[in-house]
């Protein structure tokens, strides 16, 4: 068996491996190209739609005030979801949350679904020092260091529900092809 490794993006280009002023100007440039052809190597069995997040005044206070805009569209999104029902879908909850970082999404999900999601498993390239005590404060949330080109041999047998936020740029190889 073959893997082809291939990618969404035009390019490899991300302060991952460094950007000097070329590589930056060389960035921007193929980010522009990138985001003209937002759907290319798209599944066609996807389908996009818009959102409506409800009643954004009652939410956004539940939001970490240091977030990002783009993490703070992502987690009034997950904020939203109708956790009862993705329960009634799927049975028991378990996510893994690909580029996790400190996991602090792991307690805020938690909290957000009112505890509909059964477990937790964070994976990130390198430990983090917080992984410890937000184990030890909430049992359902676990953490793995890894690379994601290992994903799937470290993916728990149970894990039903698979999210990535601002992850996926900084893989190299984001679409895996078994030949």
């Amino acid at each position: 068996m073959n893997i082809i490794r291939r990618t969404t993006s035009i390019h490899r280009l991300n302060s991952d491996h460094g950007l000097g002023y070329l590589k930056g100007i060389c960035y921007f440039a193929l980010n522009w190209a990138n985001n003209v052809f937002p759907h290319r190597n798209v599944d066609p069995d996807l389908s996009i739609s818009s959102y409506y997040c409800g009643d954004l005044q009652a939410k956004w206070h539940q939001l970490p005030v240091t977030s990002s805009p783009s993490q703070k569209l992502s987690d009034l999104f997950l904020l939203s979801l109708p956790w009862n029902q993705v329960k009634y879908e799927l049975g028991n909850i378990h996510v893994l949350d690909t580029g996790c970082g400190s996991g602090n999404l792991g307690m805020r999900l938690m909290e957000w679904s009112h505890h509909a999601i059964s477990s937790y498993t964070g994976i990130d390239i390198k430990e983090h020092p917080d992984w410890e005590v937000l184990h030890n404060k909430d049992s359902g949330l676990s953490f793995v260091s890894g690379n994601v080109e290992e994903l799937l041999s470290r993916i728990p047998d149970k894990i039903n529900f698979i999210l990535s936020q601002s992850a996926i740029e900084h893989f190299d190889h984001d679409i895996l092809i078994r030949a």
